[in-house]
């Protein structure tokens, strides 16, 4: 596995965006990895290890805001995440997006190929971040409060019948609204749940960490990104 830092991606206002590339020795597709609000990339490297071992080639990023990218956060968020995409492009005929909590819905305005959304939140109180304690230190350095200016001014998520893949907490009761909310806008989308880390309450541990520490999501969400390049290019009537 090759591991390095890319020192040379930009967002398309010019503001650099920290990033790690795993590469297998003979990366078949490759997938950009989105964390989670108050988090890194750094919270997503088994993922992308995993990934890797299947033969997916990842690129890792840091979001405005977040690790070690000095950018501001908002909805210009957006755009890192599509810098990441195109830079895949470059080395890869598919390219999937896989992303959590916040990072899932970044993931559904993106341009790749398949899209992975685990706990893709259509809105986000404020309150509930101000009154969650981590259990362990993050490298987020945004206000807590932020995060809800940025989902008020993303855009509506438009309609598409890409390959997509949607995973929920099993017992989540926002994981029905946001299906349902979701099931017109993505018609072809998949929708996967995965049962909570043992006695786990979400008021303890999110939804998007549960999905992020949960085996069976990890699991789930690689299986599906390994295969998604064949997938795809049957649905396309492309045959190699």
């Amino acid at each position: 596995m090759d591991i390095r830092r890319v020192l040379d991606l930009e967002s398309p206002d010019a503001f650099p965006v920290p990033a790690i590339l795993l590469a297998p020795l003979s990366p078949r597709s490759g997938v950009v990895l989105v964390h989670p609000y108050a988090a890194a990339k750094e919270q997503m490297i088994g993922l992308a290890l995993r990934l890797g071992e299947q033969h997916v080639a990842t690129l890792v990023i840091d979001l405005g805001g977040h690790g070690e990218n000095e950018a501001p956060m908002g909805a210009r968020i957006l755009g890192e995440v599509e810098s990441a995409i195109t830079r895949l492009r470059a080395d890869f005929e598919f390219v999937g997006c896989l992303g959590v909590g916040l990072g899932a819905r970044l993931t559904l305005h993106s341009s790749a190929d398949s899209i992975v959304a685990m706990a893709a939140p259509l809105a986000r109180p404020a309150a509930r971040w101000q009154r969650f304690d981590m259990p362990f230190d993050v490298p987020a350095r945004t206000p807590e409060d932020e995060v809800a200016n940025v989902m008020k001014d993303l855009p509506a998520i438009g309609k598409s019948d890409r390959d997509c893949l949607l995973i929920y907490v099993e017992g989540d009761p926002r994981a029905a609204v946001t299906a349902r909310e979701l099931e017109p806008l993505l018609p072809k989308a998949e929708g996967r749940y995965v049962e909570p880390l043992g006695a786990t309450r979400e008021d303890l541990i999110p939804r998007e960490w549960q999905l992020l520490l949960n085996p069976s999501a990890i699991e789930t969400a690689c299986n599906w990104l390994a295969e998604a390049p064949e997938r795809v290019r049957a649905e396309r009537g492309v045959h190699v």
